[in-house]
């Protein structure tokens, strides 16, 4: 997740996509693969398996 998390923190408050429209389309992909990577490491840190963090819920 750091190469994620220093990409977004990287782009700014000015930032403005080459394609909107594109990012549009992408972003519910983007936002599956987010809850998957914070269900991973929702796992690893509490040593839980099948269960998900409330954030993942919603």
């Amino acid at each position: 997740m750091k190469g994620i998390e220093t990409r977004i923190l990287n782009l700014g408050p000015k930032f403005v996509p080459p394609a909107p429209q594109q990012v549009l389309k992408r972003l519910p992909k983007e936002i599956k693969q987010m809850k998957e990577k914070v269900a991973i490491a929702w796992r690893r840190e509490t040593k839980t398996v099948g269960c998900e963090p409330p954030i993942v819920e919603k």
